[in-house]
């Protein structure tokens, strides 16, 4: 552990280049952001709609959290309608009764069963490919995230001055975030999943991200079985953020801790 103000040094280029490179493409993103116009109007003049409608429109999407839609934590899409599965309901309906006005000469709700179940058949061929990924919450903090913490405490063990290293406060920390993971996972995300699932094939991918299907009592009831989970994982944070202070300014507390030996730390050899 020589030379650990070198270590600093790089590490501390290093977040300040990397913020940099942040800061510069938020700065690019935000003056390329299209402009919003006092009124959308026709070529005929005709006003479709104005800033005002836009403004509101907007409030109203945020109301019920549509801006978090795609956020890591996801929570939008449980309290907000997914547009786009309402869109792709619209065009596959739309689909439909083209192709039955074009094939046949009339819509698609006057087909007999046969030639409905034919063109639905023609659908799924072509909008089934568009589909949406796989909830990310245990394979984005479960793999990736822990890989993070291993590699920061990692370093830590090598830019460290102190001399402590809280094994018991570190091994809560631990299990505290794979529990509460797994709870969050096992108590909401997986019911949840199985029940969009059952509203899907039953009724179409557009009701289960719809509104109606997402404020139902018992979906909500499935939201706030998360709590137990996320509070036991928020503990589990809290527990590894105290050690990284006690690492670096704080004493551990009396008989808690013991010395750490280079010599005998865990992937370090002895």
């Amino acid at each position: 552990m020589t030379n650990t103000n070198r270590l600093w040094k790089v590490l501390a280029a290093l977040m300040v280049v990397s913020f940099s490179i942040l800061l510069y493409f938020g700065h690019e993103i935000y003056i390329s952001a299209p402009p919003i116009p006092a009124a959308v109007k026709t070529t005929t003049g005709e006003t479709l709609f104005t800033r005002e409608q836009y403004d509101m429109g907007r409030q109203v999407w945020q109301s019920v959290g549509g801006h978090e839609m795609g956020s890591i934590w996801g929570h939008g899409s449980y309290v907000a309608p997914d547009w786009s599965a309402d869109w792709l309901h619209r065009e596959a309906t739309g689909l439909l009764d083209l192709w039955a006005t074009r094939d046949t000469g009339k819509a698609f709700a006057d087909l007999d069963s046969m030639q409905q179940a034919s063109l639905r058949a023609r659908l799924e061929t072509a909008i089934r490919t568009n589909t949406t990924p796989l909830h990310g919450h245990t394979a984005l903090f479960g793999v990736y995230g822990m890989l993070g913490i291993g590699l920061m405490l990692f370093c830590l063990r090598g830019l460290s001055r102190t001399a402590y290293w809280d094994e018991k406060l570190l091994a809560k920390s631990f299990w505290a975030m794979n529990i509460g993971l797994a709870l969050m996972a096992l108590l909401s995300l997986l019911p949840m999943g199985l029940l969009q699932v059952q509203a899907a094939v039953s009724h179409g991918f557009w009701y289960a991200r719809s509104a109606d299907f997402l404020q139902q009592p018992l979906m909500q009831t499935i939201v706030w079985l998360r709590m137990p989970g996320d509070v036991i994982f928020a503990a589990g944070a809290l527990m590894l953020a105290l050690f990284v202070f006690r690492l670096f300014v704080g004493k551990a507390k009396e008989g808690a801790v013991a010395p750490v030996n280079a010599e005998h730390s865990v992937g370090l050899g002895g």
